[in-house]
């Protein structure tokens, strides 16, 4: 696990030798072990190593045996020994026992389809030393990070953004389409980030770049929900259960000590369950709060004294006032998901015991744990059968009945529930309404209407965003739902933190669920395998394990891995998001009207969920403003 930096400058022209190490510095926290460089003509390549595998010779850059090719990467083939098993019987020789040089040589030999080959998660860079030219490329689901940024002067990369801004000539201008989807989804999509022409690489895709220009940017790899399997369920299970224990058996091997969160849920449960069969005492990880709505130590303690782990608590207070400019400097670009405030928290405690650890993220997309699955295929229904309006009618009847019945719940006012929000007559693609924090209405309340945001809103950006990704009809409704978040929530929400907020304290961490293997193949498998029911969710995932964990925890309501945010906006932190709303200047209320912030402010005190989403939006948003210096 490591981060790189890369220039390939126009006309001959030599790269900035500062610049590149600055920029390496600034990656630091991603590999403090080991730091490298490479130049030659118009091409400079750094490397930041953080050790996993072949601690003494894994260095890089790295050359392949012939002197051709150069390699800085970031990532892990965890296949790598039967990849390299292959080539050898081809007649290529080792130098080292590294997973770097397994990925370069099969580049040598296989260029682009090599990419087929690899079972990980990486991001790198290869130059051609013969034909001058960049060939990157990022995993097939987006776990690992790479921005880039190219014009006249040449192409420029990075695995964050801050590394990135050092090292090409980047504006530190907002971009306002980005800031729309930020504030609807609290993230950004990708190609898109919140500076101005600085690119996302897109998961699943490869670059050719020669002369500063790029000259192929192509997808190489795609979930393949079009032909679907022919099995029974429990054919279905017994392969799941082999593919599932593979994954984490590949994901166990490293020359550093590995272990593993432990939230007390099911997946990073069924996680730790498996590989309890590989190894003993196991180092497992949770966090919890006070408040015992949102805590599940309980649950994660029971799992650890089952399978004899040794296992470390941390309680997390309302005190994040110093850290969220800490934090929005590693991410380079507002990130609202407060979920990111934990991993930095658990990341920090576990970095001082190990340097790997395994997670369970992805199960609830390969499996369709959310509730907003079963809810929307309810709210599809409705609307297929000409019930929408009815339904909307009697949930309004309903709403204010409890609201006489009981005053003191103000913010039972319909809409209450993002399935209430799906049936109003605002969305061109009603599944938004569980995605969304500030919906179209919201921004029209909000927005500055001379400002460079206003006009966005009839652009409607954040349907083009999620439904581009669409498969189309013919697909079943919950597969296609499934689809678009593996496309986009997943890189863009959930592994954007996990990798950014683990990495800040050089910690690795890896995830079985996104073994490429089983997403392809849980998602050809009937929908009825996944969610049957409303309650059902994560069928397949919990029939095929019910010998390893408590059934309790597969009836359990599920809680979710996230702070109680309305608890401290409303209470502890209130003050504090407020004034650094309010004292925000020109650049800031360029883009939103300064009284209808105010009268959100006020509103927030209605102890609302959404509302207190749509508050530490601003806030992360008004922090990146200020941390960078940020032009409009």
């Amino acid at each position: 696990m490591c981060g790189i930096v890369g220039v390939n400058r126009t006309l001959n022209d030599k790269p900035h030798r500062e610049k590149v190490a600055e920029a390496c510095r600034l990656l630091a926290h991603r590999g403090p072990d080991k730091q490298g460089f490479f130049f030659e003509n118009s091409v400079a390549l750094g490397h930041r190593r953080l050790s996993i595998i072949d601690i003494r010779s894994g260095h890089q850059p790295m050359s392949d045996s012939s002197g051709r090719y150069q390699v800085v990467y970031n990532g892990e083939v965890y296949n790598f020994k039967s990849i390299r098993d292959r080539l050898e019987k081809e007649g290529v020789s080792f130098r080292t026992s590294s997973d770097t040089e397994v990925l370069l040589e099969a580049y040598a030999r296989y260029g682009e389809k090599c990419l087929r080959l690899f079972n990980g998660m990486f991001a790198f860079a290869i130059y051609d030393r013969k034909e001058e030219s960049l060939f990157l490329a990022r995993d097939r689901l987006g776990v690992k990070p790479l921005f880039y940024y190219h014009d006249h002067s040449g192409f420029y990369f990075a695995s964050e953004i801050p590394a990135l801004i050092e090292l090409a000539p980047v504006s530190m201008e907002l971009d306002p389409e980005a800031i729309d989807l930020y504030l609807s989804f609290r993230y950004i999509n990708a190609p898109r980030t919140a500076v101005k022409n600085v690119k996302r690489f897109l998961p699943g895709h490869f670059m050719l770049v020669k002369g500063g220009r790029i000259l192929r940017y192509e997808s190489y790899w795609d979930i393949d929900i079009f032909e679907p399997l022919d099995l029974s369920y429990g054919e279905a299970l017994e392969h799941f259960r082999e593919l599932f224990d593979e994954a984490v058996r590949l994901r166990m091997v490293a020359d550093v000590p590995v272990g593993a969160f432990l939230s007390g849920g099911v997946d990073s449960s069924l996680v730790v369950a498996s590989m309890a069969q590989e190894a003993s005492n196991i180092k497992t990880f949770s966090i919890g709060f006070q408040e015992q709505k949102f805590n599940e130590l309980p649950y994660a303690r029971e799992i650890a004294k089952k399978f004899g782990t040794d296992h470390l608590e941390v309680i997390v207070e309302p005190r994040i006032i110093e850290i969220v400019p800490e934090i929005v400097k590693r991410f380079g670009e507002p990130f609202g998901n407060e979920t990111s405030i934990l991993l930095f928290y658990m990341s920090e405690v576990a970095s001082k015991d190990v340097k790997v650890v395994l997670s369970g993220d992805g199960g609830d997309e390969a499996f369709a744990g959310y509730k907003r699955y079963s809810q929307y295929l309810r709210v599809a229904r409705l609307h297929s059968a000409g019930l929408k309006n009815v339904y909307g009618l009697l949930r309004r009847v309903v709403c204010k009945a409890e609201g006489m019945l009981n005053p003191g719940r103000k913010h039972l006012r319909f809409p209450v529930s993002a399935s209430d929000m799906a049936l109003l007559d605002i969305w061109d693609f009603p599944y938004l309404a569980f995605l969304t924090v500030f919906n179209s209405q919201d921004k029209l309340s909000c927005y500055n209407e001379g400002g460079p945001l206003y006009p966005l809103i009839e652009k409607n950006l954040p349907y083009y965003t999620v439904t581009q990704w669409d498969p189309g009809k013919d697909i079943p409704l919950l597969t296609r739902l499934q689809y678009i978040d593996l496309k986009t929530y997943l890189p863009g929400d959930i592994l954007h933190y996990v990798d950014t907020m683990s990495m800040a304290h050089s910690l690795e961490t890896r995830s079985p669920f996104l073994d490429h293997n089983v997403i392809d193949f849980v998602l050809r498998l009937p929908p009825s395998f996944r969610l049957k029911g409303k309650k059902n969710s994560k069928r397949l995932l919990k029939d095929a394990f019910t010998d390893r964990i408590p059934r309790s925890f597969f009836e359990r309501k599920k809680k979710g891995f996230s702070i109680p945010l309305v608890n401290w906006i409303v209470g502890p932190l209130n003050m504090h998001v407020t004034e650094i709303i309010l004292e925000q200047g020109d650049v800031f209320y360029s883009l939103f009207d300064k009284k209808r912030i105010e009268a959100l402010i006020s509103a927030s005190r209605e102890n609302n969920t959404r509302i207190a989403k749509k508050l530490w939006n601003l806030y992360i948003l008004a922090n990146w403003i200020s941390v960078f210096d940020v032009k409009a």
